[in-house]
């Protein structure tokens, strides 16, 4: 944005009056002309001092840099946040196939084979999932409104996103019933049928 000096002066009478950016546009690597630069100023007013000459990449990614940071934070957290849900569905879905060992292998005892087995286990923690999905989607559709001022370039309301994090979620929930569901199909009907 260009503003004209005296304007410049009249609107900012503070500390960012006394200061001034000239920016060139070069078809050279812009660090290149810095001497070349400095001289031109000081033909036009040698009491000026001219400082912090960057390229204009230097200048916004310095001011891009706080929004990167609390980006890469929120994503670290989120991530932090995806893990220790996944290993609560997978202590959950764990705890769950160790409480109906003996009827897993009355199942397994009455015809039920591996794959019945895991579907079982997969479907009890997948439906879970789904309740979660199911109530947190709406939920995050209402609050997303309030996210509105820290996106760029996305909607709060961006239906990629939308779609793209419940799969997420039942794929990770998948993947965290796995091994209990696996578990589950090893399960010897003779030996949890013996168990008290």
């Amino acid at each position: 944005m260009y503003i004209p000096l005296p304007q410049f002066r009249h609107f900012l009478a503070r500390t960012q009056a006394w200061s001034m950016v000239v920016v060139v546009k070069a078809a050279v690597p812009p660090l290149s002309l810095a001497g070349a630069m400095r001289a031109a100023v000081r033909r036009v007013d040698p009491e000026v001092p001219t400082a912090s000459l960057l390229a204009m990449d230097e200048v916004v990614g310095a001011s891009m840099a706080d929004r990167r940071r609390d980006a890469w934070l929120i994503g670290a957290f989120a991530a932090l946040a995806l893990a220790v849900a996944s290993v609560g569905v997978y202590g959950v879905t764990a705890y769950h196939v160790a409480r109906r060992r003996r009827e897993i292998g009355l199942r397994v005892a009455l015809g039920a084979e591996r794959r019945d087995v895991v579907r079982m286990v997969l479907g009890q923690g997948l439906r879970l999932a789904a309740a979660g999905i199911g109530v947190g989607v709406p939920a995050a559709l209402l609050a997303a409104g309030a996210l509105r001022s820290l996106l760029f370039e996305v909607t709060a309301h961006d239906p990629a996103v939308f779609a793209a994090i419940p799969v997420l979620l039942m794929v990770v929930a998948a993947l965290a019933c796995a091994l209990p569901a696996a578990r589950a199909a090893r399960i010897d009907a003779a030996v949890a049928l013996r168990e008290e």
